[in-house]
């Protein structure tokens, strides 16, 4: 959970069971890699019954990234998925209590607010802060700032970073798109 992995509403229990055993964030990875249509698969299939835009737009993305060679503009859309589902629910300053949320222990929340942290936990890393300005090393995993604003430096983007990306728009989506101050 703090390798900021969704394990919410995507991938399925098998897949999530493996995750969990797995030994190293490498061997995340590497599972992740070995399952990447079934993921996919798994995203489509928790948003077939939701017509609300956000879902929408994870469609698009997950068709860019079943398209070798588009892992750029698919990690771009779900990055901005992820932005525009956070801010519309948590307001102006979304992104900070969002990472404050996902920093919070679950372990003793009540089941329907752990059930909420879980699906904010990957955006501890999803909204690191990184500035190409800074001469700081990218980021290994999925964030959103480099994503948004560091278009051309090596590493940002990743077929890695995209599957990330388009599971952690599709879990907030499914999460969040019944709101009331979703749009």
């Amino acid at each position: 959970l703090d390798e900021g992995l969704p394990l919410e509403w995507v991938p399925r229990a098998e897949i999530v069971q493996e995750l969990t055993s797995a030994a190293t964030p490498e061997d995340r990875l590497r599972i992740l890699s070995e399952h990447f249509d079934e993921i996919l698969d798994d995203c489509e299939s928790v948003l077939t019954d939701i017509s609300h835009d956000w879902a929408n737009q994870c469609r698009s993305a997950l068709s860019a990234l079943r398209q070798p060679g588009l892992e750029g503009p698919a990690q771009s859309h779900a990055g901005n998925i992820i932005d525009s589902v956070v801010l519309a629910i948590l307001g102006r300053k979304g992104r900070d209590i969002a990472v404050q949320r996902a920093e919070e222990p679950y372990e003793d929340l009540p089941l329907h607010v752990a059930v909420e942290n879980l699906v904010l936990r990957p955006l501890f890393l999803g909204f690191a802060q990184w500035y190409p300005h800074n001469r700081d090393p990218i980021p290994t995993h999925f964030a959103r700032h480099p994503t948004a604003h560091a278009v051309g430096h090596v590493g940002v983007f990743s077929r890695q970073n995209a599957l990330i990306a388009v599971m952690l728009a599709t879990s907030l989506t499914v999460q969040f798109w019944e709101e009331p101050a979703a749009p």
